[in-house]
C-alpha cells in the first residue's frame, strides 16, 4: 500500500517513494565484503602456523624450497611490551595483548593467492612508553616499516 502526503505549495496528495538507502549503503556492501572473506579463506586453504620469535631487525632469505609460496615475517622493536595485531595464513586478525618486544612472527603463504598483510602495534602496555617499530619482510625485502614514540603510541605497516 503506497504512502502519501499533502503537498503545502500545491495541495495536493504527492506519493512517497522508498529509496532503499539502508538495502543500497549498507547490506549490498556487507555482503560483498562477506563474499570475498568466504573467497579468500576458501582460496588460502591452509598455511603455515607462526614460529617462534627470533632475531628482530634481520632480514631472513626467501624459502626457495617452494615456489608456490612466500615467507611473510612480521616483527615489532620497541620498549618492554606491546599489543600487536596482525593478519595470519588464514586471513584472520590475531592479536596478541602484552606482547614481549621484540617481537616476531614468521608465515608462509601462497603465493597464487592475493594476501593483503596488515600489522599494528601499541606502545604502552605495562607502561613503555619509548619507540615503537613495526616492520613487514616478504621473500627478503621489507615491503613496509613505521616507527613512532611515546606511551600508547600506534604504529601501522601494510602491505601486499
Amino acid at each position: 500500500m503506497a504512502k502519501y502526503y499533502l503537498d503545502p505549495q500545491t495541495g495536493q496528495r504527492v506519493e512517497i517513494k522508498k529509496t532503499h538507502k539502508f538495502r543500497n549503503f549498507v547490506v549490498f556492501p556487507l555482503l560483498g565484503l562477506v563474499a570475498i572473506i568466504v573467497i579468500a579463506s576458501a582460496a588460502s586453504g591452509g598455511g603455515s602456523a607462526p614460529t617462534a620469535p627470533s632475531a628482530p631487525g634481520a632480514v631472513v632469505p626467501a624459502d626457495n624450497g617452494s615456489a608456490n609460496t612466500s615467507t611473510v615475517v612480521f616483527e615489532v622493536e620497541g620498549g618492554s611490551a606491546a599489543s600487536v595485531t596482525y593478519m595470519d595464513t588464514r586471513g584472520q586478525m590475531s592479536q596478541e595483548t602484552g606482547a614481549a618486544l621484540p617481537w616476531r612472527r614468521e608465515l608462509t603463504v601462497e603465493k597464487s593467492f592475493f594476501m593483503p598483510l596488515s600489522l599494528t602495534a601499541t606502545n604502552g602496555m605495562n607502561g613503555g612508553s619509548g619507540k615503537i617499530t613495526c616492520r613487514i619482510i616478504k621473500d627478503g625485502k621489507v615491503v613496509a616499516e613505521n616507527s613512532g614514540s611515546g606511551q600508547f603510541a600506534t604504529v601501522s605497516c601494510n602491505g601486499s
